[in-house]
């Protein structure tokens, strides 16, 4: 595929994308587009000088609110935040913010957002654990959205997408990228990837 849009692909790891290629693609990309709420309605505009907030992601722990206690989070956890997220108007969009221990790591990815489907009416920032998941939630968005070409035209969720450091793209990475161009999903690329980092600590 690479090779048919003028990229010299020698098999290796490495590729090298020529600056015409990049132009090409560059200008053939929409230069505004919209993410709708459940309801069909443009909420979220991506391009120009607007800026639009939804919660972070991806919570691991919670202070549990009553006892104080840091905790796994689970499902009460990210209902509760998608709740107060719904009514708070300072946020556009929802996310899938929360991982809950309790479910199998396997559906982690599909449960979460089946989560916010429930309680939410507003577009969504997601993103795939796996490459097995990420038709099965584009499906699910597709349920609410009327089909998959309904989707399409009418987006109601975004789906992160980032290299792994340093800039390097994974078979996962660039699987997802593909199928969701073909399914004509929006895609976010996170511009810097977390380096992460080691604490050490001394006897």
């Amino acid at each position: 595929m690479l090779a048919e849009a003028g990229v010299q692909a020698s098999g290796g790891d490495v590729v090298q994308i020529p600056e015409r290629v990049v132009r090409q693609a560059l200008e053939s990309a929409p230069s505004i587009f919209y993410l709708y709420d459940r309801a069909g309605r443009p909420v979220v505009t991506y391009g120009g000088d607007h800026v639009h907030f939804d919660p972070g992601s991806s919570g691991v722990h919670m202070l549990d609110p009553e006892t104080l206690e840091h905790t796994p989070s689970s499902t009460p956890d990210l209902v509760r935040l998608v709740k107060v997220a719904e009514m708070l108007p300072q946020y556009d969009a929802q996310s899938t913010a929360v991982v809950c221990h309790e479910v199998p790591k396997a559906i982690g990815d599909l449960y979460r957002l089946y989560i916010v489907l429930l309680y939410s009416q507003k577009p969504i920032v997601t993103g795939a654990f796996a490459i097995e998941t990420l038709a099965p939630m584009i499906d699910m968005l597709a349920i609410f959205a009327g089909g998959r070409q309904a989707l399409a035209e009418k987006p109601q969720a975004v789906f992160d997408v980032c290299p792994s450091p340093p800039l390097i793209w994974t078979e996962f990475g660039a699987q997802n990228l593909m199928e969701l161009a073909r399914a004509k999903v929006p895609v976010q690329m996170v511009s810097m990837p977390l380096a992460g980092w080691r604490r050490r600590s001394r006897c």
